[in-house]
């Protein structure tokens, strides 16, 4: 029979589409194993500014210790070299009344300077009114 094969066909489900893979920045490591320790933070840190480890270890360590405290309390962090932070999930909490597990969201900072808008102009020159 010809009229099965002229009926509409029921259309299939769509399939969810995926979001596009974001395009990594070229600083980052090509290898995901790799991880930045805080001894090996604390070295470059060191290299970087000249100092002694003893004391760039104590500005590091407080530094970490403020950054962690901000985002347990639920804070956003806005810093500049390194993007804006914000807690997006936060796990069950501990015996100390603060969650055991958070998953940040990372909006890294770019080194682009923002495009400047272009002036607006006028929708009738002066004295030319229609």
């Amino acid at each position: 029979m010809e009229d099965d094969e002229a009926a509409p066909k029921p259309k299939a489900a769509r399939k969810p589409r995926k979001a596009p893979a974001p395009a990594k920045p070229a600083a980052v490591s090509a290898d995901p194993g790799v991880v930045l320790t805080r001894k090996a933070l604390i070295e470059q840190v060191s290299a970087s500014v000249g100092g002694k480890k003893g004391t760039v270890k104590d500005i590091v360590e407080a530094t970490l210790k403020s950054i962690g405290d901000a985002l347990r309390a639920g804070d956003s962090l806005n810093l500049p070299p390194l993007g804006k932070a914000r807690v997006a999930k936060a796990g069950p909490t501990g015996a100390d009344g603060k969650p055991a597990a958070l998953t940040i969201k990372l909006r890294a900072h770019t080194t682009a300077p923002a495009a400047k808008k272009p002036a607006k102009e006028a929708l009738a020159a002066g004295g030319e009114e229609g």
